[in-house]
């Protein structure tokens, strides 16, 4: 009889120290099987059940799901703000104002008002005209810039770049351009009135993000027909000094230029041989020369093959990266 109750005791024990082990998982388990409970007893649409159990799978790819109000409430807020800073570190790293330009402690303030969202491949960020009270960051994911001006995509943007800052920044605080999610998108969100605050501590970054903010409304505004005469862009308004840092736009740039490269070498090739060469020869050259088009109209692709997709990780792969309609220069990215 005390045997069967110490083996029963030490049944309880193991049991509590498993269940234990892993609240995280548990608690995130609990709240799946919550929430499919839910949807089932709504009637919910399928469609709408695949996008939140799609949510749960790319919120919380750790597995696991933990009160962090709650867990760092009991924490000085010091130690509290340096855990949140540490947490945002990866966004932290791809975002050029963030690693080069922004102080630390600027960082550790921000931090704590950065809420992360997912949107889903075709949904609407925002749209033209809204007024602007908040400011985007991307963490991985494509975005695409629409404008009325304009049927064809504007840009599109990516890992550690931002976006809203002209209807966040500037005066009048509307959105100049709409914004959709081409692939999945994690992004960490600050409303301006956060931001404001903390900038008033910083001025010689709230002034690089308006004048940062100030050419990219320039530059959109040469879209709009409708003004005849549009100030002339002095060259430092004409790349955007955000957009261009990141890693895919840099290497973006370097698959251009290569291809421009290859190109001129081929022409060069031709003009030499042209007194000499054979029928074989020039059909070679015309093969070369079609190969190198062909990487130029899928040189996004190439990144995306050579990174095995992993810039997005989970939520999906590349797309392209597209200039405005019209522009002559295709060697080039032409942010806006």
């Amino acid at each position: 009889y005390i045997g069967s109750i110490f083996y029963a005791l030490l049944i309880s024990s193991v049991s509590y120290v498993m269940s234990n082990m892993n609240k995280g998982g548990t608690a995130l388990a609990d709240q799946v099987w919550a929430l499919n409970e839910y949807l089932r007893s709504k009637k919910i649409p399928v469609r709408i059940r695949d996008k939140c159990r799609s949510f749960y799978r790319i919120r919380y790819a750790e597995g696991k799901l933990y009160d962090e109000s709650d867990i760092l409430s009991t924490l000085p807020p010091q130690i509290k703000d340096e855990i949140v800073a540490y947490n945002h570190r990866v966004l932290f790293e791809q975002v050029p104002l963030f690693s080069s330009k922004a102080p630390e402690s600027f960082l550790v303030r921000l931090a704590p008002h950065l809420d992360p969202r997912l949107y889903f491949a075709a949904e609407i960020i925002f749209e033209e005209d809204m007024m602007g009270v908040e400011l985007f960051f991307i963490e991985s994911g494509i975005v695409q810039i629409y404008s009325k001006h304009q049927d064809a995509v504007v840009k599109s943007i990516a890992d550690g770049c931002y976006f809203g800052d002209v209807g966040c920044l500037l005066p009048g605080g509307r959105r100049t351009a709409s914004t959709q999610a081409r692939t999945n998108v994690v992004v960490h969100v600050v409303h301006k009135r956060f931001l404001a605050s903390i900038l008033t501590d910083y001025g010689d970054l709230a002034s690089y993000l308006v004048r940062i903010a100030e050419n990219r409304r320039k530059r959109l505004a040469l879209l709009d027909e409708s003004i005849v005469d549009h100030p002339p862009l002095a060259e430092s308004e004409l790349n955007d000094d955000e957009d261009c840092k990141t890693k895919y736009f840099l290497k973006l740039e370097q698959k251009m230029t290569h291809r421009n490269s290859m190109m001129f070498n081929i022409n060069n090739n031709t003009r030499a041989h042209r007194s000499r060469r054979s029928s074989e020869r020039v059909q070679e050259l015309n093969q070369d020369l079609r190969r190198s088009i062909r990487r130029s109209s899928s040189v996004v692709d190439e990144i995306k093959e050579e990174e095995g997709g992993s810039g997005l990780g989970i939520l999906g792969k590349w797309g392209s990266f597209k200039a405005p309609s019209g522009s002559s220069n295709t060697s080039k990215i032409q942010p806006i």
